[in-house]
């Protein structure tokens, strides 16, 4: 009897190591890298239509998160409203080719926007950034052209946000893959 309690215990002792180890990996670990695939995707033509249809779009899927009220513009902020995801500040997304999206292509916003995932670094951004994977392209296309057009919310400026800083449920639905990026489609939409 004595010998089935001491293997018992062994074994759950064994169990409440490695779950943590996985806990430790987990809180430590990064948002995780992915391959990108190298698609074709052509430049945005800009007409005025499509910047008032992007201005419209960006009013209602962009603004309520990229908009700082102190600096007027799509400068970022922190995200207060889901804390449970941990720390979060949204990206400037003004023209500053340092601090916002300047020196992005179109073909990497759209690709970053369709799957999750940085064109430029392979870096994934969870949940707490909308992929629109199913928007179609005429509506992307007009998006990407209010974040080139002349508005005041996209204009130039070079205010950073920190580092955004995941809580461990985050990197725990990251790692276990409930949040993962969403595949680029093989088709228009």
């Amino acid at each position: 009897m004595k010998k089935v309690v001491k293997v018992i215990l062994l074994i759950v002792a064994a169990i409440v190591v490695i779950i943590g180890i996985a806990a430790g990996y987990i809180a430590m670990r990064s948002m995780p890298k992915y391959s990108v695939e190298k698609v074709s995707i052509p430049n945005v033509v800009s007409t005025p239509a499509r910047v008032e249809n992007g201005t419209r779009l960006a009013s209602m899927l962009c603004r309520g998160c990229h908009y700082s009220q102190t600096t007027q513009k799509f400068t970022g902020r922190e995200l207060t409203e889901a804390p449970q995801f941990g720390k979060i500040f949204s990206k400037n997304i003004t023209q500053d080719s340092v601090a916002g999206i300047g020196k992005r292509t179109d073909a990497e916003l759209i690709y970053f926007i369709r799957t999750g995932v940085h064109y430029w670094d392979g870096v994934y951004v969870p949940p707490y950034m909308p992929k629109l994977v199913h928007m179609s392209d005429e509506d992307l296309a007009s998006i990407i052209s209010f974040l080139r057009s002349d508005n005041n919310w996209v204009k130039p400026d070079n205010t950073r946000q920190p580092d955004s800083d995941p809580s461990f449920l985050t990197n725990f639905l990251v790692t276990i893959g409930a949040f993962k990026p969403f595949d680029y489609p093989k088709e228009a939409i």
